[in-house]
């Protein structure tokens, strides 16, 4: 955090689809944040559907107040990682069970592809929550014991993604661990039976 006089800065990752002809189903998008007062600024090199809405619900959330708003962005922001995670999942369950029928080194592929996913999102939620443990403990924004809490509860929520992130990263590079062990054996099958038939 970056902090001149009466004006504080930040950077948050947020994540966001890959565009087309891109291999890893999701990537990260850099988003600064300044405030000045009741002034956020968020500086993008492209729209992101988080900042597209908050912006279109801007005048409900401020209240005059840019705590709130920074702290529905960060639960937005949690949220986002939330429903990637579980669309990367039901990808991986669907290529799981493409696996089973007809093993293929393209099957590995397409799971190592979502597992940079997870990793990616590993760091930036570590990114994320230093940021957002910054703000707690520096008190940059306006403080009372209900903004406190709720940025107590966006810090816990984001360890918590960030734990529900890596047990799946694990889960899948074991995945992809035993997959790859199966596609061995089946080419030491299949070398076996040709060493036969020669």
């Amino acid at each position: 955090i970056e902090r001149h006089a009466e004006l504080f800065a930040f950077m948050l990752q947020l994540p966001i689809r890959s565009r087309f002809g891109e291999v890893m189903p999701f990537t990260l998008q850099n988003v600064s944040v300044i405030v000045m007062g009741h002034v956020v600024i968020t500086i993008s090199e492209h729209e992101h559907p988080i900042l597209t809405t908050l912006e279109q619900s801007f005048t409900e959330l401020m209240d005059g107040n840019a705590t709130h708003l920074l702290l529905h962005l960060f639960e937005h922001t949690i949220g986002r990682y939330l429903l990637a995670i579980d669309e990367i999942n039901r990808t991986i369950a669907t290529v799981e069970a493409q696996i089973e029928n007809a093993i293929s080194n393209q099957h590995i592929f397409d799971l190592l592809n979502h597992n940079k996913s997870y990793g990616a999102f590993i760091r930036a939620l570590k990114h994320n929550g230093r940021v957002f443990k910054d703000l707690a403990a520096k008190r940059l924004l306006l403080s009372d014991h209900k903004t406190d809490a709720m940025l107590q509860d966006v810090v816990l929520a984001n360890l918590q993604t960030q734990k529900k992130v890596e047990i799946y990263h694990a889960n899948l590079r074991n995945l992809m661990d035993a997959y790859s062990a199966a596609i061995e054996n089946n080419l030491s099958l299949a070398v076996q039976y040709l060493t036969i038939f020669v």
